[in-house]
């Protein structure tokens, strides 16, 4: 009796923690399909201008609460000016398309940042008179609450400023300025690389002076980041004129003033050409994640997409090239980059044509984790034109901004996709 007695505790102790397990296991189940999240995927394209003109060029930057603020050139009135949009952190509008530049017969090329109150700061080149063909450098702080245009001012007057860059160090609220000043004539003479820094109403702070490195002699397309410590980094094109590839250059600026500099050298060279794999890069692009890595990404002349990754002034992921032209043409070119939380590199580019937008994203040690495309012939228009993406990454959302001339007639307008 007794044995049997012991036998039925052992099987009733054995069906309840049987029973346990099961019930557990349905909670734990059911717990996870009430906290599961759906995939990160992007919104469908949001149309950002319908404007008169040909939008074109776009610069983004994302304020501290995740608002958007967009920079780009138009030509409602006829000729391309520079108008500003803002829009919330789901693509609403905030602030319609407006003016910033005026009385100008060309104004192109801008730059945006944002500060800590969620003010924008846009920079620009412009001819105020096309017979003359001479380029200045202009500016406008523009409110974000509101749109108001705080600053509108002429930042240099010498005829042969072009494609400036502008970058926030939002520890003290002051700006790095970098663009590329041709010495001579329109077109003609070489370029340098200048830098200045202002304060928050875009007074100068310090004197406009070149870069002083020899290799900033022929600099072109010029881009600065400032880092968590109030570092300038920069990234640019040297040598041979405006249209013809170059090798690219990455620096490193040791102080608030630009009175030192560190240059990098790899494999001997006097400083880091992050291209010694390829020849003739085009327009590099750069950001620097939350570690302080800096990632670089380059379109070469041959239409390749290379990119590399610098830690403590030395290179932790050797210079590579993640895409290859096809034979169709799909030679790459409009190439952006940024990082998430993780460090993982995004980066966009177009091909010529009317091939697709391309969207990498990369793992920490360079790798390709994902590829896609994004708007691939959008209404059945397989002759439409995608270009000039840019990228951005904030809070756990990615923003991706082109323009295209889906709609036809050459009218390109800025489409913006989000992923969160």
């Amino acid at each position: 009796m007794t044995m049997m007695l012991k036998r039925r505790m052992k099987m009733t102790a054995i069906v309840i923690v049987a029973a346990l397990i099961i019930m557990t296991s349905l909670f734990l189940i059911r717990i996870s399909l009430v906290n599961a999240q759906p995939p990160p995927s992007w919104t469908e394209d949001i149309r950002v201008t319908n404007a008169y003109g040909d939008s074109r060029r776009v610069a983004m930057a994302i304020g501290p609460t995740g608002n958007i603020h967009l920079a780009f050139d138009d030509t409602a009135v006829g000729y391309p000016q520079v108008y500003y949009t803002q829009l919330d952190q789901n693509g609403d509008t905030r602030i319609p398309m407006m003016r910033v530049s005026f009385d100008a017969d060309n104004a192109q090329h801008a730059d945006i940042t944002v500060d800590a109150n969620d003010d924008a700061f846009i920079v620009w080149d412009e001819i105020k008179d096309m017979d003359s063909l001479h380029w200045d450098l202009h500016a406008a702080k523009v409110r974000g609450a509101d749109g108001r245009v705080l600053i509108r001012k002429r930042l240099v007057q010498d005829g042969e400023s072009l494609f400036p860059s502008i970058a926030m160090d939002r520890r003290i609220g002051e700006m790095h300025i970098m663009w590329q000043k041709r010495n001579g004539v329109f077109q003609t003479g070489p370029t340098g690389l200048y830098f200045a820094r202002t304060d928050n109403n875009l007074n100068f702070i310090t004197p406009l002076q070149a870069a002083q490195t020899s290799y900033a002699y022929g600099a072109v397309h010029p881009q600065a980041t400032v880092d968590a410590d109030g570092f300038l980094h920069a990234v640019w094109s040297f040598g041979g004129t405006e249209y013809v590839g170059r090798p690219g250059i990455y620096a490193r600026y040791t102080d608030r003033w630009i009175s030192n500099e560190i240059i990098f050298s790899f494999l001997g060279e006097p400083i880091y050409r992050f291209d010694y794999t390829l020849i003739n890069v085009n327009t590099p692009k750069f950001t620097i994640d939350a570690q302080n890595n800096v990632h670089i990404v380059f379109a070469n002349s041959k239409g390749y997409v290379g990119y590399t990754k610098i830690l403590n002034r030395q290179p932790v992921v050797t210079p590579r090239i993640i895409y290859t032209p096809t034979f169709s043409g799909g030679d790459a070119y409009n190439i952006d980059v940024t990082a998430d939380d993780q460090g993982r590199a995004h980066i966009v580019f177009n091909t010529r044509g009317s091939q697709p937008l391309n969207y990498y994203v990369l793992n920490t040690d360079g790798t390709i984790l994902s590829q896609t495309t994004l708007d691939h012939y959008p209404y059945g228009f397989s002759t439409r034109f995608r270009e000039n993406p840019v990228i951005a990454f904030r809070q756990g959302k990615t923003y991706f901004a082109w323009n295209d001339d889906r709609f036809g007639a050459g009218n390109n307008e800025i489409f913006l996709k989000i992923k969160s």
